[in-house]
């Protein structure tokens, strides 16, 4: 959760932080919020906050995080509502299992070399590899 609570505090500080207690509202965390977070999560990024505008720097090209990576995280998002007794809407449900589901289809198609993303890790080189 440290991820997404730091994500919350860069990209939407005004509408979810609580300037008192520098505290997240879950309760105003919204589906689309969520989706927002898994689609950042689901890329390579460098934490390069060279602007407000554009906290995060993404790899180029697009190289996108494996499809465990992406279900880890909504499944620590889950965990953690449920934990704190907030009960995600059937909106946040349906937009999880829907956005899991196009992931892997994305994921599949790569593999299947009709995408151009690169998935997980680089393959080492021999010269690192000593």
């Amino acid at each position: 959760m440290k991820h997404f609570e730091e994500w919350v505090r860069i990209v939407h500080f005004e509408e979810l932080v609580d300037e008192d207690t520098d505290e997240i509202d879950y309760e105003k965390v919204s589906a689309e919020i969520l989706k927002e977070f898994l689609g950042h999560i689901s890329k390579y990024w460098n934490r390069k906050a060279e602007s407000l505008e554009e906290p995060y720097v993404y790899h180029e090209p697009e190289r996108l995080q494996s499809v465990q990576h992406v279900n880890g995280y909504k499944s620590a998002i889950t965990d953690h509502f449920r934990v704190l007794g907030i009960a995600l809407d059937f909106e946040s449900k349906i937009m999880f299992s829907e956005v899991m589901t196009g992931y892997r289809r994305v994921i599949q198609k790569n593999k299947m070399g009709k995408c151009t993303y690169t998935e997980e890790k680089s393959p080492l080189s021999f010269s690192g590899y000593r």
